[in-house]
């Protein structure tokens, strides 16, 4: 954990995140990009 910590810090180690929606039939996701304030 300590060695992940380092890593993060030295920018050695980066985190990504990928969100696969399915596409209406005019290519839109209908997912925004942020969540809005009130969201659950």
């Amino acid at each position: 954990m300590a060695g992940c910590i380092v890593g993060f810090e030295r920018n050695k180690i980066q985190l990504h995140q990928v969100l696969g929606v399915n596409l209406d039939d005019e290519g839109a996701s209908h997912v925004p990009l942020r969540p809005s304030l009130d969201w659950p």
